[in-house]
């Protein structure tokens, strides 16, 4: 079973495959990551985790790096991510 980090970058990584040599820090805005990458990526991540980002959380500094992703899906799967 993957863990939470490996599904993460699979979540991403499907939607911006195109970017390379990004890492946890990597600003996606400035990589070229657009609005709706951003509303792919709110998808994908609601859908492998189980979990609804509200609207007013889905703000582009809440997304602007690999790490900011996670600790937003780890603040909304607390008890629903294996």
């Amino acid at each position: 079973m993957m863990g939470t980090d490996e599904r993460l970058m699979g979540c991403v990584m499907n939607v911006i495959s195109h970017r390379t040599g990004l890492n946890d820090n990597s600003n996606l805005l400035k990589a070229g990551v657009d609005s709706i990458n951003f509303i792919r990526i709110v998808v994908a991540l609601e859908e492998e985790f189980g979990i609804e980002i509200p609207d007013d959380a889905i703000v582009l500094d809440n997304f602007s790096s690999i790490a900011r992703i996670r600790s937003l899906v780890l603040s909304y799967s607390e008890g629903a991510a294996g």
